[in-house]
C-alpha cells in the first residue's frame, strides 16, 4: 500500500513539472497579450486587443494562476505539517514574501508608471505572491485529521478575508476569497490519494469540481475551475499508471527546457513583467508588424531574460564563495 502511494504521488510529482511549466507560460502569454488590453496601463492600450484573442487571455490567466493555486495546495498537503511554528513562517517569508518586497521595491522606483494607482503590488503582477503566503496559513486546518476542524478553519478563513476586503479594501483580500476554492481543491486531492489510492480519478475530478465552485463566488470563476479541472484529467490520469511509455508523458516531462523552466518558474512570474515593460519602453511603435512583435518580444524575453539573470547571478555566487 505504502510503495502505491509513493508511486503515485512521485508520478503526481512529474506531472507538476509539466504543469508548472504550463501555467507560468499561460501567465507569459496572457501579460504578453494584454499591453494592448490595458495592463500594465500605457498608450498601447488605444490600440486595443480583438475580442477573440481577449478572451483566449483571459483563459490562460485563469487557467495559469488556477494551476499555480491547485499545485500550493497540493504540496502543502503533501508535507503534513499541522503546526505553523515561527522558523516555518520566516522560511515562507524569505521565500515568498523577500524577492516580492525587493521586486516591488524596484518597481515602485523604475516602472511606477506601469502601475494601478502607484500601487506596487496590489497594482501590478506581485499580487498573486502575499495572497499564496497568506493562504499558507491553512495548512493546520488543511491537514488536521478531523473533517470538523477542516470545514470550520476554512470556512472561517475564507469569512475573514471577506470582511478584510469590505474593511481595508486591500486586493490580496478579495483574491484569498476567488482562489481559496483551487487551494483547498489542490489539498483534498492529495489527501484523497494519501488515503485512498486506489480510489477512481474520476471520482476525485468530480468532487475537486464541486468543491472549487462551492467555495468560489463569481461565476467567471467558477466556469475556469470547472475548464481547468476538466484539463488536468489528463495528466492526472498518469496517478493510475506504473509505467509510462517511453513516448509518453514521463518521456515527454524530462525534457531539459521544460524542466528548467518549471524549476524557475517562481523567479520568472517575479521577473517577467519588468521585462515587459522594458519592451513596452524600447520597442518604437513604427515597427513592422507592430503589434506580432510586441506579443513575441514580450514572449521569448519574458523567459530568457530571467533564465539568463539566474544562471548570472548563481556563477556570482560561486565565485564570490
Amino acid at each position: 500500500m505504502k510503495f502505491i502511494m509513493r508511486t503515485q504521488h512521485q508520478n503526481f510529482d512529474q506531472q507538476i513539472v509539466f504543469l508548472r511549466f504550463l501555467a507560468i507560460i499561460l501567465i507569459l502569454f496572457h501579460h504578453s497579450t494584454t499591453v494592448f488590453d490595458g495592463w500594465p496601463p500605457s498608450d498601447l492600450a488605444t490600440l486595443g486587443l480583438n475580442s477573440h484573442m481577449a478572451m483566449l487571455s483571459s483563459f490562460a490567466k485563469s487557467y495559469g494562476l488556477g494551476i499555480f493555486t491547485f499545485i500550493s495546495g497540493y504540496l502543502i498537503a503533501l508535507s503534513g505539517r499541522k503546526k505553523l511554528g515561527l522558523r516555518v513562517v520566516w522560511h515562507k517569508m524569505k521565500k515568498i514574501l523577500g524577492p516580492c518586497i525587493i521586486a516591488a521595491v524596484i518597481y515602485y522606483i523604475w516602472f511606477s508608471d506601469f502601475s494601478y494607482n502607484g500601487d506596487p503590488v496590489n497594482g501590478t503582477h506581485l499580487w498573486y505572491l502575499p495572497m499564496i503566503f497568506i493562504l499558507y496559513f491553512l495548512a493546520p486546518f488543511i491537514n488536521s485529521s478531523s473533517p470538523m476542524k477542516f470545514a470550520a478553519g476554512v470556512s472561517v478563513f475564507f469569512v475573514v478575508s471577506f470582511i478584510l476586503y469590505r474593511i481595508t479594501g486591500i486586493r490580496t483580500f478579495n483574491e484569498c476569497t476567488h482562489y481559496i476554492g483551487l487551494f483547498v481543491c489542490g489539498s483534498v486531492f492529495c489527501r484523497v490519494v494519501k488515503h485512498k489510492p486506489n480510489i477512481g480519478i474520476e471520482k476525485i475530478i468530480l468532487v475537486s469540481i464541486v468543491f472549487a465552485i462551492t467555495m468560489l463566488k463569481d461565476l467567471k470563476s467558477n466556469i475556469s475551475v470547472v475548464i481547468m479541472v476538466s484539463c488536468l484529467y489528463y495528466f492526472l490520469k498518469a496517478l493510475k499508471e506504473r509505467k509510462v511509455k517511453r513516448q509518453g508523458i514521463a518521456w515527454r516531462l524530462s525534457s531539459t527546457i521544460i524542466r528548467q523552466i518549471s524549476n524557475k518558474s517562481y523567479f520568472i512570474y517575479i521577473v517577467h513583467q519588468f521585462v515587459i515593460d522594458l519592451c513596452i519602453m524600447l520597442i518604437p511603435i513604427d515597427t513592422p508588424y507592430f503589434k506580432t512583435t510586441m506579443i513575441v518580444a514580450c514572449f521569448t524575453l519574458s523567459i530568457i531574460v530571467p533564465l539568463a539573470l539566474d544562471y548570472a547571478m548563481n556563477k556570482l555566487k560561486r565565485f564570490i564563495q
